[in-house]
């Protein structure tokens, strides 16, 4: 029987053009990028966005509470609204998405019982209803105490691709933001927290 205990393995270093790719290799041909992270937010200072076409994407009467402490949005139920009502506010829910493709659910206050109202919220969604149609930058004034709005548009000598949403059901997107941030029972963390329950 031959001995093979004395063999020299290959050397995969020997020839470095042997490690070179192939010129049909097709990167991230058998991979998917996965969603599995929404934002609840606004879109920064300079950030450029498009918001999503379809008004099925564009949700209003939407019960969220903000933490202060960790600048996060919870949704509520119905329910759970009643119970924490001296602290849930109404807001519309965006799909928005920035020109890095980042997908984003952005919350704009409405108008509340007593009818208040202010510019902010009001240039806010002028800013969302722009984007639509054309790519959009918000900028807080807080001189005028509102959001100065840049609008550009696509051009042949400079072309702006357009937005691909994810071909994603809204009740997905909010699943996904929302997937540890929802209140839906007394006895939720949070319910607990503004109660003054927690320990």
């Amino acid at each position: 029987m031959k001995d093979d205990s004395n063999t020299t393995p290959p050397d995969d270093f020997a020839d470095l053009k042997s490690l070179r790719l192939g010129q049909d290799f097709t990167y991230g041909s058998a991979v998917t990028k996965l969603l599995n992270n929404i934002p609840v937010r606004k879109p920064k200072n300079q950030e450029w966005f498009r918001a999503h076409p379809d008004p099925d994407y564009h949700l209003t009467g939407i019960g969220l509470i903000r933490l202060e402490e960790d600048g996060e949005h919870y949704l509520l139920t119905p329910e759970m609204a009643v119970a924490a009502a001296n602290m849930v506010k109404p807001f519309t829910i965006h799909t928005v998405m920035t020109r890095q493709g980042v997908v984003l659910l952005f919350p704009i206050r409405e108008v509340g019982p007593d009818g208040r109202s202010n510019t902010y919220w009001t240039s806010a969604t002028d800013a969302v209803t722009r984007a639509t149609d054309a790519w959009v930058r918000m900028e807080a004034n807080q001189a005028n105490k509102c959001y100065d709005i840049f609008v550009t548009h696509s051009t042949p000598t400079a072309p702006i691709p357009e937005p691909e949403f994810p071909g994603r059901p809204i009740n997905e997107l909010f699943r996904i933001a929302f997937k540890d941030r929802l209140v839906n029972h007394i006895d939720h963390p949070l319910i607990k927290k503004l109660s003054g329950l927690d320990a």
